[in-house]
């Protein structure tokens, strides 16, 4: 836009691709640039422009905010690298601006995060507005920076024989009831009765733990409701099941 003279996009475009840069940076574990890999994935990387690890997000989050509004969001580091070859300004010059990792939100309404001294967790709240997968209540746990509760995400659509194991249900953090899926499935990437929240909470503190209850009722009637309690070293989880 910039470098051709194009004209800028609408504000409210501008707004949503700061919030989806925002999203990402809350994704990510900072101590490396890491983040869940929620589900199967193509492991898309637009450009190759820095040697930093493949799941190192910092370099194209660096990018997003150096290239919108002129800002970093990650101190300086190996991560510049991009923004260094695709911006017309002096990245040393950069503001540098924080984006406040929460102790407890949720994202769009479906993902739920707690962060609690060294202990952080990802959990898959059933909203979802487009496609949603058979990763109903996966929990993501990670400690020190390092995934220790996984998700079966690869970055392949394709595992041959085990592609619908890595999709299902049960390859998650999950309950499942009997041997059926959460959600009939139409197509390989599209399923039926997408699954609604009954209630969803809030995160709350109380008495040093973060704590969060989410409820959802299956097409086939199935009742899953999870509430998990976290603290700096611990985290229960609680099923109820009907």
């Amino acid at each position: 836009i910039r470098v051709f003279n194009e004209p800028m996009f609408s504000a409210k475009v501008l707004e949503r691709i700061e919030k989806l840069g925002e999203w990402q940076v809350k994704m990510t574990i900072s101590e490396h640039g890491d983040a869940p890999n929620i589900g199967s994935n193509d492991g898309a990387m637009l450009e190759n422009l820095h040697e930093c690890e493949f799941r190192d997000f910092r370099p194209s989050s660096q990018q997003l905010f150096g290239l919108l509004n002129n800002k970093k969001v990650y101190p300086d580091g190996d991560w510049n690298e991009p923004l260094f070859w695709r911006s017309n300004q002096l990245v040393d010059q950069m503001n540098y601006h924080a984006i406040k990792y929460p102790e407890s939100q949720v994202l769009d309404g479906q993902f739920l995060i707690i962060r609690k001294n060294k202990l952080a967790c990802y959990l898959c709240i059933p909203n979802a507005k487009f496609r949603p997968g058979f990763d109903v209540f996966h929990l993501d746990i990670w400690y020190e920076g390092k995934n220790i509760f996984i998700d079966s995400g690869s970055y392949s659509y394709n595992a041959g024989d085990l592609t619908n194991n890595f999709k299902s249900v049960k390859a998650h953090n999950s309950v499942q009831f009997g041997t059926h899926e959460p959600m009939p499935k139409i197509s390989r990437f599209l399923n039926a009765e997408w699954i609604m929240p009954d209630i969803v909470s809030k995160p709350y503190e109380d008495d040093g733990f973060t704590r969060w209850t989410c409820s959802y009722t299956d097409y086939m009637g199935n009742n899953h409701k999870r509430s998990i309690q976290v603290s700096d070293l611990f985290v229960k989880i609680i099923d109820e099941v009907d």
